[in-house]
């Protein structure tokens, strides 16, 4: 987990892979071949498995493999127990049973629940009985709920916020929800939002950069960072910038702002690596052209009601040697702007291309049903990692 920023994609996949290979010609992914072992050591087994599962699976999808949902079938080693490290001995006769709440256990607890979770939720979506797109959803929040009711009552309600580990398990524990909640609403499945649709998506984009913003102000959880750099929301700060395109104004729209610029803020390289990163760059031109939009808008009424420029805004714009965003400019239907690539950039899978979608816009509000989410998927997956 900590050399995820020294390998690629690929290497890290086929490492992975070299691990979970070993690991079942050791028996480890059945629990009948554990059963000839004291029970101290089928624990430990089972620890090193389901370890090694969850970051095999989140190290294909990476590489964008896709994932048949029946080949979560070919194991059946039990859950680790949710015990700390003192309850356990090499001489024990026989495990103690799941400890209520939080244990040393409770951040591997939790990454068990949301890998079950999303096994559940890849089932669903290839499940030939459950019909209509519109069913599908239905019984993917359903299992979300369900997954949200048993962080909560098992593991959360009892976490104190004072103690740094169990604060970092209830930020990104109910951020890997909100994100999951996000997912099943996502303009790649819906191609028709209703107002009320962007509204909720806004909402959970909103609480996904609350989290991130409460993780890095937290002097506590300094130590962690390692880890939180590595699952930056982009799908979640992406939506929220974009619903800011048509979000004028109100104490909701400055508080959105107010949260992109301190995740711009925590995450230096969003702006300082821009120059070199395609994914970067591309959020950048998204964030310029939602404050001009704005600003735009703004200028129609009294200057004072003006806001202040976000800190972000301006860094952004000065990297790229520009006194002001580029204006909206209308769009011809037949003809879609391309988003230029940030020099010296690959794009993955569209070598020498530009990035299209990202600002097919029209004169006055960018819409997020019209995004190309395919493209800045494959972006996405080569740079964020999950909780």
């Amino acid at each position: 987990m900590a050399t995820r920023q020294r390998y690629d994609a690929q290497t890290r996949w086929l490492l992975t892979g070299i691990a979970s290979r070993i690991a079942r010609t050791m028996g480890l992914h059945r629990e009948r071949s554990l059963a000839l072992l004291p029970v101290f050591e089928r624990e430990m087994r089972r620890r090193l498995w389901w370890q090694i599962l969850l970051m095999d699976s989140r190290a294909a999808q990476l590489c964008g493999v896709a994932v048949n949902a029946y080949s979560y079938h070919f194991w059946d080693t039990e859950r680790p127990r949710n015990v700390s490290d003192s309850d356990l001995s090499p001489s024990m006769q026989e495990l103690p049973r799941d400890r209520p709440g939080a244990t040393e256990m409770l951040f591997c607890e939790i990454r068990f629940e949301i890998g079950d979770c999303m096994r559940k939720l890849t089932a669903i979506e290839h499940q030939p009985a459950v019909g209509t797109m519109a069913e599908r959803m239905v019984a993917e929040e359903r299992a979300i709920d369900t997954l949200e009711g048993q962080l909560e009552d098992t593991y959360l309600k009892d976490c104190d916020p004072s103690i740094p580990f169990h604060q970092l398990a209830l930020y990104l524990a109910r951020s890997s929800v909100c994100q999951m909640r996000l997912a099943t609403r996502h303009p790649r499945r819906c191609a028709d939002l209703s107002p009320d649709d962007r509204d909720r998506l806004f909402s959970l984009g909103l609480q996904v950069l609350t989290y991130d913003n409460l993780t890095y102000a937290s002097h506590d959880l300094q130590p962690y960072l390692w880890h939180v750099g590595m699952s930056f929301p982009f799908e979640a700060f992406i939506l929220v910038v974009t619903e800011l395109s048509s979000r004028r104004e109100g104490e909701r729209v400055d508080q959105a702002w107010a949260k992109v610029d301190q995740a711009y803020h925590d995450h230096a390289d969003l702006i300082t690596a821009s120059k070199t990163n395609t994914l970067f760059f591309a959020l950048g031109t998204l964030t310029l052209r939602a404050w001009e939009m704005r600003m735009a808008w703004m200028r129609r009424g009294p200057i004072l009601s003006q806001p202040v420029e976000p800190q972000s805004v301006a860094r952004l714009r000065a990297l790229r040697g520009q006194s002001r965003a580029p204006s909206p400019t209308p769009v011809p239907v037949a003809g879609p702007l391309m988003l230029p690539p940030a020099p010296g950039n690959w794009i993955p899978g569209e070598s020498g291309s530009s990035m299209v979608g990202v600002e097919n816009l029209g004169p006055s509000e960018m819409d997020i049903s019209q995004i190309d989410w395919e493209c800045w998927q494959n972006l996405i997956q080569e740079h964020v990692d999950f909780f």
